[in-house]
């Protein structure tokens, strides 16, 4: 068993090694890496414990980037077999399930781990600015390092007990919000306990909250820095992400089998629901005449959802933002403002149409290239143009409920709300309002674009770039544009920090979502012409 397992880790370390996408992600981190490490070098002779301000930025910088590649990478262990229909080939060749489990993590684990080892020197080399200790900086590391094997193990549980892989990345998601804020619903549930006046049990939840909030990486990455001279290395942070770890582990070794019965008998065809989950007929079913738009009513029916989605959408995003609202109010016993209603519409209402516009937008193209059905659509006598065109098209229907839960918070805020229209029309004349809705428009170009290369993680790759890479860099080369212009006067400064400098980048922000455009549908021809 031992040599078999031996076998398989290293086949599957030797593939994971080939992949150019996990050198270029590392080139990066060494990119952001040295960007925030001149930019503290410069700024070193005017600051105090300027090493521990860069030990700061870098774990941030980990952090962000484990959470955001174990949500994809992770995630992908068993369901890219389960897709692949090579899981019944893998069980033929007498692998075990531990077998097949321990080689399908552990390379992942030491691709990210690697990761981590990147960032290594330059947090090494914080020591020269002060600030911060050895031991310190290994303590950082070696939580990182638990906390990536937690998240492997994370990823490879929702991965078994899920049937494809956009539902592991969407349960991976749900069950890592709950990991690491999962202690402000027991926050909340004592709130619950004091208005009843459960004392004993209200003191209980607040503990166990507290020590769930202490041991969360959210929170442990901010004690690793507060290390103090004889403090020991290990912490209870690293023994609660290694024990969490091996329980994911152990639960996905005994659900295996029960869970991929479906796959290894017959494929993946055996474990993919072609119905979207809802029971259907084959009899009793008008017949919609849709050939004039049939791909848009494609995308609408099997990418936005259908009828069903849209009523859900229109009437559960208010009901559950009011109903919410409305039960935090009440535990805290505080009275409900008119506005505060139609604040959370907007907000949820904003929040839910951004995300649901880059699920759909990401997964048009992704899911026709990889089940393989774009060459039939580029079959028909339109150009490409026309059919991505008309695929998109389909996808503007699911995005009804967001828009009618921004639409009723405005309408109400509106009523309640003195001078809120006044408000809104002087925040839509400013340029930079249109430079950030361009912003996201962009990022969902970019996104879409990186969905017909990538088969999984296009748009969230696209949202960390474009939502926090760039504007890292391009606050560092705007703050060097401000110390330029210190010289002007204050009218020259505000005309080009207020008017061009928006403008400049609306220009830039169309010129980025055409070139996006114009690369996708070059894409669709070289897939449909192999």
């Amino acid at each position: 068993m031992f040599a078999q397992t031996l076998a398989f880790l290293t086949r599957s370390i030797r593939q994971e090694s080939r992949l150019l996408s996990h050198h270029a992600i590392r080139g990066a981190m060494v990119l952001l890496t040295l960007v925030a490490f001149f930019f503290q070098v410069v700024v070193s002779p005017r600051l105090g414990a300027s090493g521990l301000m860069l030990v700061t930025k870098i774990s941030d910088y980990c952090y962000y980037s484990l959470t955001l590649l174990g949500i994809m990478y992770f995630s992908l262990a068993i369901t890219e077999e389960k897709e692949e229909e090579t899981l019944p080939l893998l069980r033929m060749t007498g692998v075990r399930n531990f077998t097949l489990l321990i080689g399908k993590s552990i390379p992942r684990l030491a691709v990210v781990v690697l990761l981590i080892m990147v960032a290594a020197p330059f947090l090494l080399l914080s020591v020269t600015l002060g600030g911060v200790l050895p031991e310190q900086i290994l303590a950082l590391i070696l939580g990182m390092m638990c906390y990536a094997f937690c998240l492997s193990q994370l990823g490879l549980f929702c991965s078994t007990i899920s049937r494809n892989s956009r539902r592991a990345v969407s349960t991976n998601i749900l069950m890592w919000m709950a990991l690491e804020f999962g202690s402000w619903l027991l926050i909340l549930a004592a709130a619950v306990c004091n208005a009843w006046e459960f004392t004993t049990l209200q003191h209980f939840l607040n503990e166990l909250a507290e020590n769930w909030w202490h041991a969360t990486m959210w929170s442990a990455s901010e004690e690793y820095l507060v290390f103090l001279r004889g403090d020991t290395i290990l912490s209870m942070q690293m023994a609660f992400h290694l024990c969490t770890g091996s329980m994911f582990f152990v639960a996905s070794w005994l659900v295996f089998e029960s869970m991929n019965v479906a796959s290894i008998a017959e494929g993946a065809a055996a474990s993919e629901n072609i119905s979207g989950g809802l029971k259907t007929r084959a009899t009793g079913v008008k017949s919609l005449r849709c050939w004039d738009a049939a791909v848009a009513w494609k995308s609408w029916q099997f990418v936005a959802g259908g009828w069903l989605w849209i009523a859900i959408g229109v009437v559960g995003l208010p009901v559950l933002s009011v109903g919410g609202l409305v039960l935090l109010l009440a535990i805290n016993q505080e009275h409900i403002e008119p506005e505060a209603i139609g604040v959370t519409l907007m907000v949820v209402g904003a929040i839910s149409f951004v995300i649901m516009s880059a699920r759909h937008f990401g997964r048009a193209l992704n899911q026709e290239i990889y089940q393989q059905t774009l060459v039939s659509l580029c079959m028909l006598p339109r150009r490409r143009s026309a059919v991505i065109g008309e695929l998109y098209l389909g996808l503007l229907p699911g995005l009804l409920g967001p828009v009618c839960c921004f639409g009723l918070g405005f309408l109400w805020l509106s009523i309640a709300g003195v001078g809120f229209l006044s408000d809104t029309a002087e925040v839509l004349i400013e340029p930079w309002t249109w430079a950030v809705l361009g912003w996201v428009i962009m990022t969902l170009h970019v996104g879409a674009l990186l969905a017909v290369y990538l088969r999984h993680g296009g748009m969230l790759i696209a949202a960390a770039v474009c939502c926090f890479a760039v504007p890292f860099v391009g606050g560092i080369l705007l703050g060097m544009l401000g110390m330029i212009l210190n010289g002007a006067g204050p009218g020259m400064q505000e005309s080009i920090m207020r008017y061009l400098f928006p403008m400049f980048l609306i220009l830039t922000e169309a010129a980025m979502c055409l070139t996006a455009y114009a690369l996708i549908i070059q894409r669709v021809e070289v897939v449909a012409g192999k």
